[in-house]
């Protein structure tokens, strides 16, 4: 699930939620800050607005901890939707730290491939957009990275036993990939951990 999936049915869960407490409870409930659904997810885009706002509906949250009566069904389920969206505001967050891991590692794998080996660069790609898109959709799947792992390791066990490690540049290339395939390994940690909670979901 993309980015602004993940922005609308996060925004879908939460007005649906104050508006279905604000009928329950005939109380004051974000009235003015939320009087509809395009207001809310406007905080949320934001990325200060959007903390604000969840910072104070964890108050909400500590209410129902503190003070609802669950013996009533109804105050159960309120409390139940209330910690589903606490977990998938969590993983909406750190779609956005995943997104510019990409943006960033994806740059950086671009060039890396573009110096060191220019004849298969321009055998692959078009243009260096095209590089770009077509790397960040390889992180974005398992399969992906790890073909993108196998690349550096073959890319590594070439420069250290069939080069010239005089010749400056080689070594650099060698530095490059080693760098690179740490970042990628603790990358690929990280896209499975999120994929394994976006399943749980």
């Amino acid at each position: 699930m993309d980015n602004k999936k993940k922005l609308n049915h996060l925004s879908s869960s939460i007005y649906d939620f104050i508006c279905n407490y604000r009928e329950y409870s005939d109380w004051y409930f974000y009235n003015n800050e939320i009087p509809d659904l395009e207001s809310l997810k406007s905080k949320l885009d934001d990325e200060d607005n959007g903390l604000d706002f969840m910072s104070d509906l964890s108050e909400m949250f500590r209410y129902f901890v503190m003070e609802k009566d669950f013996t009533n069904t109804d105050e159960q389920e309120f409390f139940d939707t209330l910690c589903s969206i606490f977990k998938e505001y969590n993983i909406y967050l750190n779609s956005y730290e995943k997104n510019y891991k990409v943006d960033t590692l994806a740059k950086d794998l671009v060039k890396y491939v573009k110096e060191s080996d220019p004849y298969e660069y321009r055998n692959n790609y078009i243009n260096d957009d095209d590089a770009l898109k077509s790397v960040k959709k390889c992180l974005y799947t398992i399969s992906g990275v790890d073909a993108i792992k196998d690349h550096l390791n073959s890319d590594i066990e070439k420069y250290a036993t069939d080069s010239d490690l005089t010749n400056n540049d080689i070594l650099d290339y060698l530095k490059n990939a080693s760098d690179l395939l740490i970042r990628v390994n603790e990358y690929s940690k990280e896209i499975k951990k999120q994929n394994n909670k976006e399943m749980d979901m």
